[in-house]
């Protein structure tokens, strides 16, 4: 029984070690960068004004929320008797790196920098049926209730339901990616919606999501797929699916976000970012990258500007970007918790533990 004292002791002093607290993902509040915010009204986008939708958008800045709490915004928007789609864009660009041994889809061969990517999910349904505090408690649509023979059952009114793979209810589109989703109105005209932005996750860089969130009025489109008609009438030819990133576009303004943010709906991010840590002729993905297909065209490479244009069919630039490796890019900064301050431990304190 002796012999076993030392694995005991052993044991307890592996459990008492702290080489990694967790702390630095655990932030303070920012000032003037609430965690829970009412924007108040949304004004939809009327179909004869498409052209200058970007006009109703709001682009705003979640912070974290106090410890233990739920985050997000809330906003209102009135029914308009037809059908609204409401979309919500986080800051944030994600993809997943490819392990695939052999045939690796060449836009997931470069990391992703996880640690400036946000996530924001939505939820929809009539304001009377909301049960949080707009500003002040994030709550839900779920309502209880109780038959006469005293049983309760808890009924949820959340009207945005977007699918998953298998087509089942409750899907959220996944970190960095914008949500959208159709609300009939026709039975509620001129009744306020509550509209729920939960922040999932918050950048870990900066504590900072920013966002973009617009509604478009539809009119007498019933389907959920007047929405996605909808998305699809602003993709950019060939932009592929990463198009919806380009609807509510600049959402951030983090150094370079825009320029990669077009390199991502154009499927080329992985190329922008290998060659854009090299970029001569002779790497081997500027080379990949100038053989792309871009808006219809192909991409041009200009290193002695370091810039690379993304062409339409029939040769004219759609976009110009500069060929700069971006922050987005993958890049890991280990010290990129630094300006947290208090919230993260310091090396003497770390020993200490």
């Amino acid at each position: 029984m002796n012999a076993r004292i030392p694995l005991l002791i052993l044991g307890v002093g592996a459990l008492t070690a702290c080489d990694r607290s967790g702390l630095q993902y655990v932030p303070d509040s920012i000032d003037g960068f609430p965690g829970i915010v009412h924007l108040g009204e949304l004004t939809p986008v009327p179909e004869d004004d498409r052209e200058n939708h970007l006009d109703y958008a709001r682009y705003e800045t979640l912070g974290p929320s106090p410890s233990g709490t739920q985050g997000g915004a809330t906003a209102t928007v009135k029914g308009t008797g037809g059908t609204l789609c409401v979309v919500v864009d986080p800051e944030a660009i994600s993809w997943n790196q490819s392990v695939a041994v052999q045939g690796a889809n060449k836009a997931y061969t470069w990391p992703d920098n996880a640690i400036d990517d946000g996530d924001i999910d939505m939820e929809i349904g009539l304001a009377g049926y909301y049960n949080g505090t707009p500003g002040v408690e994030i709550g839900d649509f779920e309502q209880v209730y109780e038959d006469s023979l005293g049983t309760e059952t808890a009924i949820a009114y959340n009207e945005c339901t977007m699918l998953d793979v298998n087509g089942r209810e409750g899907a959220h589109a996944g970190r960095g990616a914008p949500e959208y989703c159709a609300i009939d109105t026709s039975l509620h005209p001129d009744r306020s919606y509550m509209v729920l932005l939960e922040s999932f996750m918050v950048p870990l860089e900066d504590f900072k999501l920013s966002y973009a969130v617009n509604v478009y009025d539809l009119g007498d489109a019933t389907t959920a797929s007047g929405c996605l008609d909808m998305l699809d009438s602003y993709k950019p030819s060939n932009a592929g699916a990463g198009a919806a990133e380009l609807l509510l576009p600049q959402e951030s303004d983090a150094e370079g976000f825009a320029d990669f943010e077009v390199a991502y709906a154009y499927g080329l991010h992985s190329m922008y970012c290998g060659c854009a840590a090299d970029p001569t002729p002779e790497n081997a993905l500027c080379e990949k990258l100038e053989k792309a297909e871009g808006a219809g065209g192909g991409i041009a490479v200009d290193y002695g500007a370091a810039t690379i244009d993304i062409l339409k069919g029939n040769g004219n630039s759609a976009y110009t970007i500069p060929l700069v490796f971006q922050n987005q890019c993958g890049d890991y900064d280990e010290d990129a918790f630094d300006h947290v301050g208090s919230t993260v431990p310091t090396d003497e304190e770390e020993e200490g533990e």
